[in-house]
């Protein structure tokens, strides 16, 4: 069995079942992570979580407007970060790679089409 992962960031099933969650309502971790596992097959390890989830969350902050963000005061409203793109993954990155468990909802960020 390979360890290598499949290219996530270029599964159509993927990105649309990510879009249509920021879509519906504000998306996640916990749901990022169970579709990219699901989507590798099972392959996907909390140890190489960021490097699948990455190259996804570009494309769907880059091509389809999908921002990070926060969620604030009650009820809760959603605040994207001020940062770019770039800045933003790196964060993501350096965020999900200090995880020692499978992300929870509320942690690291959530993520909306707003």
């Amino acid at each position: 069995m390979s360890d290598e992962l499949p290219d996530l960031a270029h599964d159509p099933a993927v990105i649309d079942r990510l879009v249509y969650e920021a879509t519906e309502d504000w998306l996640g971790f916990f749901v990022v992570y169970g579709v990219l596992r699901k989507a590798s097959g099972g392959t996907m390890t909390l140890a190489n979580f960021a490097d699948a989830a990455v190259p996804v969350l570009r494309v769907l902050m880059t091509e389809h407007g999908i921002r990070p963000g926060d969620l604030d005061g009650r009820p809760p409203e959603f605040t994207p970060w001020p940062t770019g793109v770039e800045e933003s993954l790196t964060r993501l990155d350096r965020e999900i790679r200090a995880l020692d468990h499978e992300p929870l909802s509320d942690e690291i960020c959530w993520f909306s089409a707003e």
